[in-house]
């Protein structure tokens, strides 16, 4: 998918390469991007899903991988060059799921790989032209519901020490 970000970048690198100097100079010396600010084009603006896991991550090759950011969206093909210019540890994997029963292939960049000379993966996409969420895969799936107490926080309350009672008593019972 063809964004402004991605076209002036393009520009930008014959405008600078020494082997491409005679296309250069046949070129408009600034770049007209209004057909990017198009109505169907900004419509489709290339989103993708960055999932970041130390948990959920696995190859048959390498087993658990550390800290790892799959890049989850359709246009990431387009996208895969620039990705491995910026990040050269990227890499093309299947990724085992469901105790191995499921087998996906992505683009798995290792967290480490995001320096401050790198950046981020989610900024670099982003100057692309590309919408980025970041989603953290190991979130704590045992979320505190205080979201969804009552007011006077009183009945929950009431339940949480009786809850701690029972395991007391319980502990009591063992020894």
């Amino acid at each position: 998918m063809p964004t402004k970000e991605i076209a002036l970048k393009i520009h930008d690198a014959i405008k600078a390469e020494r082997g491409m100097a005679t296309t250069a100079r046949q070129m408009n010396r600034v770049l007209d991007t209004t057909p990017f600010a198009e109505p169907v084009i900004a419509k489709n603006i290339p989103a993708f899903t960055l999932a970041t896991s130390e948990l959920q991550f696995e190859t048959k090759k390498d087993g658990v991988l550390p800290r790892s950011i799959m890049v989850v969206g359709k246009h990431t093909y387009a996208f895969k060059e620039f990705m491995k210019e910026q990040f050269p540890e990227i890499r093309y994997t299947d990724l085992i799921f469901n105790g191995g029963t499921l087998t996906k292939a992505a683009w798995v960049l290792p967290a480490s790989a995001e320096t401050e000379e790198n950046g981020t993966l989610a900024d670099f996409l982003s100057s692309l032209g590309a919408t980025v969420t970041e989603v953290d895969l190991d979130g704590e799936d045992d979320e505190d519901d205080d979201d969804e107490r009552d007011g006077e926080d009183l009945i929950d309350g009431e339940a949480e020490e009786a809850s701690d009672d029972d395991e007391e008593e319980e502990d009591s019972d063992e020894d």
